[in-house]
């Protein structure tokens, strides 16, 4: 099996016997120090796509360069130190969590703003991660729920499904590659393996909770590891099948990660080194001593490749190394201090922030919490509580339309509809709107009519309405579309009018009441639709329209 439960001596006496053997211990190489601060480096992350990795310095959300070791961004943020920085699974976002209790959320790639997440004492911050695509945010959405938020593209604003109600605060989040398994750490030590796609809870574990490791999952969503007390880690099948445990009198203090592939864990120990296992062979596979004396790591990550080990220390040093030989991995193009120094010359990211997230309010309404064997998600319905679903921004509707009259005389019209919508009761939507339309008459026109003495012959047929409307709708995050049916009820006029005659203007007005059955699709900001309308003068007559939505804020 690969796995197999290890008592605590057994594991203890083939550590001691075999030790000197399994691994070699490696001072990091001077040329593999990226920078060196003063300043702590709290936190550090890589790109799925490898091309960029972060650090987080102080208040400060650094973006490096992976092949040239140059800083791309300095993102200036938070008001407290930044405690995570994490990105999303594209790697075109990168997300911070600062000790001001706010979430940022930023694109590496274009200056297109952020997306900010602002906790209370009710509702503390204590972790977040992006929920396996570029947009979607985990949060705890009230300290002791983890919730996922994810945007109405077309609005710009986000909407909220509970995925878990704990009795206990939050205090990690953990999530694998494909986004499918969520691995939620509480205060009270429980861990609970969730997946997302189903809501269910898989598997609730205990933790050690006087240990600065957090429990995780590794990316391929098989295994976690968490701590059971001060010197041992253990390393479960996500289906609690398969354990074992990884003893050590140097139990990691700060940092530890699975690597990329699933096959090593790396672990920070008192003395200030690494230390990396294989989980394969069960044993240890290098450790490494960080070049610096009275100093330890806080944050490690692994390159996509797993070859290559990012890590940031308490005393300012940001390295990079090969994992297999202990050579540079950056190819460093300055000296690490004077990386330092270049910083307040980078051009900095000011992009404001274009959408806050509104987090769920602590209610005793939010609903009983669920037992171990409980998982099954909220979904978001008309009536929850409003916090459950964010205020939605309004829309202004732009069409152009063609209505076929079903008339000999006039085959069809053509106009222009404007409406507004709005959005704060998804999946529910309502508005008012208007019309104006015009159909030139065909050349077997019968209608002929007298005006002060003057023939109307072949007149054009104006049609202007305005109208409230109604519907429902349903939004597909994955492909960004809205699919919509609404009615329509109004009022207007159909005037015919002479624009033959040279010298005067004749016309013939009618009143009209109408209503409409619509049903349509909306891609981003397009959307086309199509039905029928009973118009009172003209009878039933079928439309059609195409056009775009402006939004227009809160």
């Amino acid at each position: 099996m690969f796995f197999r439960r290890l008592s605590l001596v057994g594991f203890s006496a083939l550590f001691m016997a075999a030790g000197s053997l399994s691994f070699s211990q490696e001072k990091i190489n001077q040329n593999c120090i990226i920078a060196k601060s003063g300043e702590e480096i709290s936190s550090v992350a890589w790109s799925q796509d490898g091309k960029f990795f972060a650090s987080a310095w102080n208040n400060d959300v650094v973006l490096w360069d992976s092949e040239s070791g140059k800083i791309k961004e300095i993102y200036r943020e938070h008001t407290k130190a930044v405690k995570k920085v994490h990105f999303s699974k594209g790697g075109n976002r990168l997300l911070s969590l600062g000790h001001d209790n706010i979430v940022v959320m930023r694109d590496i790639t274009s200056s297109s703003g952020t997306i900010r997440a602002v906790g209370t004492d009710l509702q503390p911050m204590n972790d977040a991660v992006f929920a396996g695509d570029n947009t979607s945010v985990i949060l705890p959405g009230d300290g002791g729920s983890a919730t996922l938020y994810f945007p109405l593209r077309l609005t710009n604003q986000f909407i909220s499904k509970k995925l878990l109600k704990t009795d206990s605060v939050i205090t990690s989040f953990d999530l694998s590659y494909d986004g499918s398994m969520l691995l939620c750490g509480t205060q009270e030590g429980k861990a609970y393996l969730l997946n997302i796609n189903d809501g269910s809870i898989k598997k609730v574990f205990s933790f050690y909770t006087a240990s600065e490791i957090h429990p995780r999952i590794s990316p391929d969503g098989k295994f976690i590891f968490y701590p059971v007390d001060n010197q041992r880690l253990e390393v479960s099948s996500t289906d609690g099948s398969k354990s074992f445990t990884i003893e050590d009198s140097d139990f990691p203090v700060k940092a530890a990660s699975f690597s990329s592939d699933g096959t090593f864990i790396a672990y920070a120990v008192k003395n200030g080194g690494i230390k990396i296992f294989n989980l394969k062979s069960k044993s240890f596979h290098h450790f490494f001593i960080i070049p610096s004396s009275h100093d330890h790591v806080n944050s490690i990550a692994f390159s996509p490749n797993s070859k290559k080990m990012l890590a940031g220390t308490e005393k300012g040093l940001l390295l990079c190394w090969n994992i297999s030989n202990n050579t540079r991995a950056i190819k460093n193009q300055q000296a690490p201090e004077e990386v330092i120094k270049s910083q307040n010359d980078t051009v900095k990211n000011d992009a404001s922030p274009i959408t806050d997230i509104l987090l769920n309010q602590t209610s005793e309404e939010s609903g009983e919490s669920l037992s171990a064997h409980e998982g099954e998600s909220e979904e978001i319905s008309s009536n929850k509580p409003e916090t459950e679903i964010q205020n939605l921004k309004n829309a202004l509707e732009v069409s152009l339309l063609v209505t076929s009259l079903n008339e000999d005389y006039y085959h069809s019209s053509f106009g222009l509809s404007a409406a507004w919508k709005s959005y704060k009761r998804l999946p529910f939507c309502y508005g008012a709107g208007a019309e104006f339309s015009f159909a030139p008459s065909a050349n077997d026109y019968p209608y002929t009519t007298s005006y002060d003495g003057i023939e109307l012959n072949n007149p054009w047929l104006y049609r202007a309405h305005i109208y409230a409307q109604a519907g429902l709708g349903h939004y597909i995050k994955e492909y960004n579309l809205l699919f919509f049916c609404e009615g329509r009820l109004g009022f207007g006029g159909n005037i015919l009018f002479n624009n033959e005659l040279t010298y005067r203007r004749t016309s013939k007005p009618t009143f009209c009441f109408l209503a409409d059955a619509l049903a349509g699709i909306q891609w981003k900001a397009l959307n086309i639709y199509a039905g029928s309308e009973f118009d009172s003068s003209l009878g039933f007559i079928v439309k059609a329209g195409a056009g775009v939505v402006i939004h227009l804020g809160n």
